[in-house]
């Protein structure tokens, strides 16, 4: 059995906590933005579970179900790369959340400052 090393590279801060269903969705945007035909779902998670280096998990899952892609590259350059690529959907998202919720938090700021000028008319 061939021996998958990939340097270790742990679950970014806040990953595990990630609901289950947006870890997979940002490891499948990753496999398609780099034009791999891998698709994961809660099975496959929940089967490499046990691996808590993100990178090592990575290369477990090709191992197993990629072989082929060993032959043409080193199970530490795909790893990374899947790898690096998860975590800046992850943070593109973060900043697109973070963003939608100041854009609310100023529209309902605005929306209270023109009910009080409403009520104060009224007075």
């Amino acid at each position: 059995m061939q021996s998958i090393n990939a340097t270790p590279g742990y679950a970014e801060p806040g990953m595990m906590d990630l609901p289950k269903d947006l870890q997979i969705y940002a490891y499948n945007a990753a496999f398609s933005e780099l034009g791999l035909r891998f698709r994961w779902d809660p099975g496959v998670l929940d089967s490499l579970g046990s691996i808590q280096c993100e990178k090592s998990r990575i290369a477990e899952f090709i191992r197993q179900y990629h072989p082929h892609l060993l032959k043409s590259y080193n199970a530490e350059f795909l790893s990374t790369l899947i790898y690096e690529r998860k975590n800046e959907y992850l943070r593109l998202r973060s900043m697109q959340d973070q963003g939608e919720a100041a854009h609310n938090a100023q529209g309902a700021s605005n929306r209270t400052v023109e009910h009080t000028r409403q009520v104060a008319q009224v007075s």
